[in-house]
């Protein structure tokens, strides 16, 4: 599912809006992935990287920091950016102005 949305975001053929809002779609599903492991108490890390994290020797406690900081750097631009587009912060200039584009 990520390789697909990456390919979506890497495409021309959507405006920015769509693709921040695709962003902020996977960054919602991983942050609930998240939430439920947090909930559940579950002791071994997130392995959403695959092996990546064992071929480097990294502790649990760095890997469980990289991973959540991964989120927040996901979740938090992308959300803050739909929430400006969706109450209308910003309609007297259009959004990809805002964004150097």
């Amino acid at each position: 599912m990520e390789i697909s949305v990456a390919t979506l975001l890497l495409s021309s053929i959507f405006d920015l809006l769509s693709r921040l809002k695709m962003l902020f779609w996977i960054a919602s599903l991983f942050a609930i992935y998240r939430s439920i492991l947090l909930i559940s108490k579950e002791p071994e890390p997130c392995r959403c990287f695959g092996q990546i994290f064992d071929w480097f020797h990294l502790e649990d406690s760095v890997v469980r920091l990289i991973t959540n900081g991964a989120l927040l750097f996901l979740l938090v631009p992308s959300s803050l950016l739909v929430i400006t587009d969706y109450f209308g912060f910003f309609k007297s200039q259009p959004t990809s102005d805002l964004l150097g584009e």
